[in-house]
């Protein structure tokens, strides 16, 4: 009888820790295969282009910010470069706005930074012939 009722706990435990194995798992389901659990996004945020809602996930290096989908496929969907660089760029980033600037009905970007307790904003605005962020309005 003892015999038996090991067996019986053996058994119990067995299917317990099969209960809790993997539940059909796929490899978009691994932490770390979405782009965006890396720890390279300092923001996110949804600009509007030629009447589309896009979200967007913002990476900053010191010379620029690249600005890719806010999907899991890294797709990049717009790049600006700063006029000069920025050292520590990411570290500095204060935040983003989206505000159509021009009136054009497209989000244009104004980027802030704290450089050393001052705030300084870079601004680019979107240019729907080139279909690209530019620091200066153009044609």
């Amino acid at each position: 009888m003892r015999k038996f009722s090991i067996l019986l706990l053996l058994c119990t435990l067995m299917l317990c820790l099969a209960a809790c194995g993997n539940q059909g798992t796929t490899d978009d389901d691994i932490v770390g295969d979405d782009w965006r659990t890396w720890g390279t996004i300092q923001d996110t945020g949804t600009l509007t282009h030629d009447g589309q809602m896009i979200d967007v996930c913002i990476c900053i290096t010191d010379t620029g910010a690249d600005l890719y989908y806010d999907r899991a496929e890294q797709e990049l969907y717009a790049t600006v470069q700063f006029p000069v660089p920025l050292d520590s760029a990411a570290s500095r980033y204060q935040g983003t706005d989206y505000s159509d600037l021009d009136g054009d009905g497209n989000s244009d970007l104004q980027m802030s930074f704290d450089q050393d307790g001052e705030y300084v904003t870079y601004v680019w605005y979107w240019n729907t012939v080139r279909g690209e962020f530019m620091d200066t309005l153009a044609d």
